[in-house]
């Protein structure tokens, strides 16, 4: 644990040149989604990939595919494939949101997240078939330059129509 801090602090202590400039971006995160509905509360395992490109310091577009629940699905399927009315749980959503950049110092910046996409809802019952719903989507990021080409990322969003909060902690990579 004590190395773990050395290294975080030694990170966060040297000099990285972390100006955005304009370029494409990828990332890729992992972390925990929660989906609440009238039936249950329940975390599971999310990941994330993005391809944005950078307009300027301040402005970004990207598209994003989100798995909000990996596991869920998996197992509701096993408890509700005899029920008589079908059940749905979000598993995945991609879309294309604009980002808003406010740099912090150097190294940090915090970012905002407004965007839109498509959601898929699963069915385990038998007979019943999958959907996509339009979703809407927010999200606060804070994002930690590693050097010129390497971020740290963390980052929470929350999807309207499918009522599904991620907390993702990832890597990014600027060309």
């Amino acid at each position: 644990m004590r190395l773990l801090s050395a290294l975080l602090c030694l990170l966060i202590a040297g000099h990285a040149q972390a100006e955005i400039k304009p370029g494409v971006m990828i990332d890729f995160a992992a972390g925990r989604s929660q989906h609440s509905n009238s039936r249950t509360s329940e975390y599971d395992a999310a990941f994330s990939g993005q391809i944005a490109y950078q307009i300027n310091p301040y402005f970004a577009i990207e598209g994003q595919f989100v798995a909000l629940g990996i596991v869920s699905p998996l197992f509701d399927s096993l408890t509700t494939m005899f029920d008589k009315e079908a059940y749905y749980t979000p598993s995945a959503n991609y879309g294309v949101s604009a980002i808003g950049s406010l740099p912090i110092n150097e190294r940090f910046d915090l970012q905002a997240k407004l965007g839109i996409g498509r959601t898929r809802f699963e069915s385990g019952r038998l007979g019943a078939k999958d959907y996509y719903k339009t979703d809407s989507n927010v999200g606060l990021a804070l994002r930690m330059a590693l050097g010129s080409h390497w971020a740290l990322k963390i980052e929470h969003q929350y999807f309207n129509q499918a009522k599904v909060n991620t907390t993702l902690l990832g890597g990014q990579y600027h060309f």
